[in-house]
């Protein structure tokens, strides 16, 4: 039997999406709220996508956490099977926390532990990073007043252009085998050649103007 993968750490939430960029792609946005934890209405998201049989020939994955929040004691229940009996070949959790010590021990003793540092990455890259995530999902299903959401992140950070442009390319890759993926990755691929990154000129690829 397979075991599921807990980041945890600085980094955790960045290494687990890349490590399900590495496997295979995600199938939504990272489910759980950084600060309070996870709810347990998105748990039973995370466990409907887990049981599922996604289209495709890459590996599917589902990131969640972070699993040492308020809120995590109950959905810890609600995701103790799915994790315990995933289908590695077609989607596989991914758990992130930001403490170890705070994730409850049914969860603990059924995964591998991995330590996330966060080296080289600045201390809100992280929401940087989750934002453009987020807007590519929501571009490519035509959610646009998510993809606007998605985007103020950039108003209020905008040295981090440059991050978000490099985690939205990341995002595109991962999926690039899917037909809107790839139409998004050709409005988006001029951005990515130019020395300077303007938010405004993201946004317009993002909504498709």
């Amino acid at each position: 039997m397979s075991s599921c993968l807990l980041f945890h750490g600085p980094g955790a939430k960045m290494a687990a999406c890349e490590e399900a960029l590495k496997i295979g792609r995600l199938l939504a946005d990272p489910f759980g709220d950084d600060d309070s934890g996870l709810k347990v209405d998105q748990a039973r998201e995370a466990m409907t996508l887990l049981q599922s049989t996604p289209l495709g020939d890459r590996v599917g994955c589902v990131v969640v956490g972070p699993m040492d929040g308020a809120a995590t004691l109950k959905s810890a229940d609600v995701l103790l099977k799915s994790i315990e009996e995933f289908r590695e070949e077609f989607v596989q959790p991914i758990l992130w926390a930001h403490d170890l010590g705070g994730v409850p021990s049914t969860i603990r003793s059924r995964c591998l532990e991995r330590w996330a540092d966060q080296v080289g990455v600045a201390e809100d890259d992280d929401d940087v990073s989750s934002a453009a995530w987020s807007a590519v999902h929501a571009s490519v299903r035509k959610d646009y007043a998510r993809v606007v959401a998605a985007l103020r992140i950039l108003t209020k950070k905008e040295a981090k252009t440059d991050v978000y442009v490099r985690c939205l390319t990341e995002c595109l890759f991962a999926n690039i085998e899917d037909q809107a993926h790839r139409d998004l990755w050709e409005r988006v691929r001029p951005i990515t050649l130019r020395r300077v990154i303007i938010p405004l000129d993201v946004a317009s690829a993002l909504l498709g103007k």
